[in-house]
């Protein structure tokens, strides 16, 4: 038997304890899952600049099964009269909905029942229930509608809530995309690489252009073309995580900053949203052609191409400049290798003898008169731990180091050493007991 006053009571305690209207939600749709056995449950608001419906709020559903429901919910409410605020689809059929068979059965829902939200005698919204298996008796029909009312006001919070975030945020964004705009790109990188120099790790960029923009403003009027504007930011935000930055940096023009990401990663991610455009329709001439649109895009990594921000932002537009003088829908790679600050490795067995110690500070006294030239110090914290070293030299090998030094009196360094030679990373080598055979070194430091 289902307690409708102890679902009540835990509503009130979840609005009393939360106060983000979006907590608020997941906690109540958490509750109302448990308690009526549901699957899903989904929460539409009228758009009224755009008049059409959005769903701002869903739980339970996948991301293909949101998007049909997304697109058949205007079905439902449009079949609403004036007076009414509920309404239950015992079974979800062919006749209820414009899907085929087929795509009924993807969509995996029996039974639905709609709450239609009335604000001043007009329908703003709906919320609505969703069942798997079975369907709504008249005891769940009526607690969904004793408890929608609660549910509809968290909405109108969140629904304010949302709308007190844009604005206040409206400075940042672009009016058109909805990306970041100009100068909060120019504010976010310069932060990001801050602390990237900081701790230590890679940001990549983005440079994207929308290939012959221009061409298709001309054929199809500006309003089109900031339809594909709007329609590529979409695809942009979906291909990237939640703590890149996407911002429009001029017209056609789009900028995504990718933190922690090394050249080879952000490759993968403009590849992935080089084919998405490529792949998507966009609205012609009529509502049924639809017209092929590419985008270009360049990629510089920090600090593999550049050190600074202007640098980075000038290699990745490089990078998009060769993308389209080869023939466009295409992604490039920055060729360019920073050397504003060379950084050299130097790697004894250990640092246990005063041995170590004492070329070390040998090291660093050439190093303080040679300007920019970071020194890098690794080594193990066990004199015989060759394993550690050799891990060592993988780690410098993958962090693209610019020089080594080595100081090893074995032989089975030769491996170790091949692979930096095969990396094209020069190898200095410190006292051996003689010269090696097979392998470049540059210089022989203290060999007689």
């Amino acid at each position: 038997m289902i307690n409708v006053s102890r679902i009540n009571e835990e509503l009130k305690n979840i609005i009393a304890t939360d106060l983000d209207p979006n907590l608020l939600l997941k906690n109540a749709s958490l509750l109302l899952k448990r308690s009526l056995n549901l699957d899903a449950i989904l929460i539409f608001y009228i758009n009224e600049e755009e008049k059409r419906y959005e769903l701002v709020y869903q739980y339970g559903l996948t991301k293909s099964r949101k998007e049909k429901f997304n697109n058949i919910i205007s079905t439902m409410i449009d079949t609403v009269s004036k007076n009414e605020r509920l309404k239950l689809y015992k079974k979800i059929n062919d006749s209820i909905l414009n899907l085929s068979e087929q795509e009924i059965k993807q969509l995996d829902i029996n039974s639905v029942y709609v709450y239609y939200l009335i604000k001043s005698d007009k329908l703003v919204g709906a919320i609505v229930f969703c069942r798997k298996k079975g369907t709504f008796d008249t005891s769940t029909s009526h607690i969904l509608s004793s408890i929608s009312p609660t549910l509809s006001l968290i909405i109108e919070n969140k629904i304010y809530f949302d709308k007190v975030h844009t604005f206040s945020n409206f400075v940042n964004f672009d009016g058109l995309t909805g990306l970041y705009n100009h100068r909060y790109f120019q504010e976010s990188l310069a932060s990001e690489l801050l602390r990237a120099q900081r701790f230590n790790y890679n940001v990549s960029l983005l440079m994207i252009d929308v290939d012959h923009f221009k061409d298709y403003n001309d054929k199809y009027g500006h309003p089109q073309g900031d339809l594909v504007l709007k329609e590529i930011t979409k695809i942009i935000k979906e291909n990237i995580r939640a703590y890149d930055v996407a911002s429009r940096y001029g017209g056609e023009e789009m900028t995504v900053i990718l933190p922690y990401t090394l050249q080879q990663e952000a490759l993968i991610v403009a590849e992935r949203i080089r084919k998405s455009v490529a792949e998507h329709s966009f609205p012609g001439d009529t509502k049924n052609e639809q017209v092929k649109v590419t985008v270009s895009i360049g990629v510089a990594t920090f600090p593999v191409n550049a050190k600074t921000k202007k640098d980075l932002i000038d290699r990745a537009d490089q990078a998009l400049y060769l993308a389209k003088s080869e023939g466009r829908n295409k992604v490039c790679l920055s060729l360019v290798v920073s050397k504003e600050l060379i950084r050299v490795a130097f790697c004894p067995p250990a640092f246990t003898s005063s041995y170590y110690r004492d070329i070390l500070a040998g090291v660093e006294d050439v190093i303080k008169e040679i300007t920019n030239i970071e020194l890098i110090v690794r080594a193990p914290e066990k004199e015989s731990d060759y394993d550690r070293l050799k891990e060592i030299f993988n780690e410098l090998i993958k962090e693209k180091i610019d020089a080594v030094a080595i100081c090893s009196q074995s032989k089975s360094i030769v491996n170790e050493i091949a692979q930096f030679n095969k990396a094209n990373i020069p190898v200095f080598l410190f006292n051996v007991a003689e010269k090696l055979d097979g392998v470049k070194v540059v210089s022989y430091v203290g060999y007689d």
